[in-house]
């Protein structure tokens, strides 16, 4: 070989050495990001290269307002007695690894390892630790709705915000085990919208978050649906002596609850509670009021037309009924309870004649 070609291997060799010995700290490996159930144990492993004089540091990185925590310094922890933390550290290969144990929910963030190679400067790089938790539905101003109401034929929307890791699954039923309004059993969505709520939509929704850790949570989400009333009559011919009592029952459904009067033959003034007029009102459900007009004693000029009347802010509803004189007493707790425009009643009135008449040929044949 020439002393030319010798001296360019010479060359050669000495710029490859000076390259390498000029090639400065670095991060190599780093762990992956990482995802442990609660009570778990993980390892993060950070590598370094040509950094041998320099302080390298595992940092939990703070979330918000939290501050980060240093947890190790080379080969030492910063806390001592810390049963949570353990580190493994191979010179040679450069290697550190953090052993976290125990993991708990507030184990979930980033570890940063850190190359600090001056006083201004430093190399990192991130593993982040997510930790599986089971999901919880949020309440409050920033939560899941749990009162809704709407008019009729407008948009109800219901909402169920949840936390958990991984995000949970949220399902809608209704609480009754009615179909929804789709005429499905459930549907999954974070929000349940209905384009035009009706009558029958309103009721309780249940909100369910699931994610296959721990237990499934519920919310129940209220929906009313306001609609205008409407009046069922159950008789609506009543026949009843002089002198006897009378009661005229309508049965209103509405939501919100109405006002409701009672009237007579057409006039303006609303009959009150007060002689022998008696009036009550009884709510079997938010939106199902029977309203009931008690006679006691029924005169002459009290036979005639009723109107039952309720109102509220979406509409109203009117519905009559006729009180007419009968020749004989009416008396349901005798007679029970029939159709007084039917045949049962003809039979009852039947039944009454034949035991006054037999009452009279029995007090003066004597």
């Amino acid at each position: 070989m020439s002393a030319f070609k010798v001296a360019l291997l010479a060359i050669a060799a000495f710029i490859v050495c000076s390259v390498h010995a000029q090639k400065g700290p670095t991060i190599s490996f780093i762990s992956p990001n990482v995802i442990s159930d609660i009570g778990g144990e993980v390892e993060l492993t950070c590598t370094i290269a040509n950094a041998n004089e320099y302080p390298l540091l595992w940092v939990r990185l703070g979330n918000g307002e939290e501050r980060n925590f240093p947890i190790s310094h080379g080969q030492n922890l910063f806390l001592k007695t810390s049963q949570k933390f353990k580190l493994d550290s191979d010179d040679a290969a450069g290697t550190y690894t953090l052993k976290i144990k125990n993991i708990q929910p507030s184990d979930d963030a980033t570890y940063q390892c850190q190359l600090v190679t001056t006083t201004k400067d430093m190399i990192t790089a991130d593993v982040k630790l997510q930790v599986k938790t089971p999901p919880v539905i949020l309440t409050g101003e920033e939560g899941s709705t749990r009162h809704v109401r709407v008019a009729a034929g407008e948009r109800a929307e219901l909402s169920c915000k949840s936390a958990g890791f991984p995000s949970p699954r949220i399902t809608w039923s209704r609480e009754d085990m009615h179909v929804l309004p789709s005429g499905r059993d459930s549907e999954t969505s974070l929000r349940f919208v209905i384009q035009k709520a009706k009558m029958e939509d309103r009721g309780n929704y249940v909100c369910t978050a699931d994610n296959s850790v721990g237990k499934p949570d519920s919310k129940v989400v209220t929906l009313d649906v306001e609609f205008p009333p409407s009046i069922e009559v159950p008789r609506p011919r009543i026949p009843q002596a002089y002198g006897y009592e009378a009661k005229l029952v309508c049965k209103i459904e509405a939501f919100p609850p109405p006002s409701i009067f009672w009237r007579k033959d057409n006039e303006s003034e609303a009959i009150a509670t007060q002689g022998n007029y008696q009036i009550s009102h009884f709510a079997s459900q938010d939106d199902v009021t029977t309203s009931t007009l008690t006679i006691s004693g029924v005169d002459e000029d009290q036979f005639g037309e009723y109107a039952c009347e309720a109102s509220n802010r979406h509409g109203s509803a009117s519905e009559k009924m006729e009180l007419y004189e009968s020749r004989i007493p009416i008396c349901p707790p005798v007679c029970g309870d029939y159709n007084l425009n039917g045949g049962e009643a003809k039979k009852c009135s039947a039944l009454l004649s034949l035991v006054v008449a037999v009452m009279i040929a029995f007090l003066y044949g004597n």
